[in-house]
């Protein structure tokens, strides 16, 4: 049985996909599979968030965190 590897090196380009085509993306998204690959996924997106989040903290940008929150508030009660 041939064991796939976890293409780390399409995270970027689906994220891209996700951000600017999510209806095409989750209408061709495969039903079926395992757990592992979109924890991958969801574990990498997180650790890359949680760097920008420092660095922009250690500038003192933290306006950020205000803005995402009112951004997410916007769209969840679209």
């Amino acid at each position: 049985m041939e064991q796939k590897g976890f293409d780390f090196a399409a995270i970027p380009q689906t994220a891209i996909r996700i951000i600017t085509q999510p209806a095409a993306f989750f209408r061709e998204m495969p039903k079926t599979g395992g757990f592992v690959e979109p924890l991958i996924f969801m574990v990498v997106i997180g650790v890359v968030s949680g760097l920008i989040q420092a660095v922009l903290s250690l500038l003192h940008l933290n306006m950020v965190g205000g803005a995402m929150a009112g951004i997410t508030a916007i769209i969840m009660m679209r």
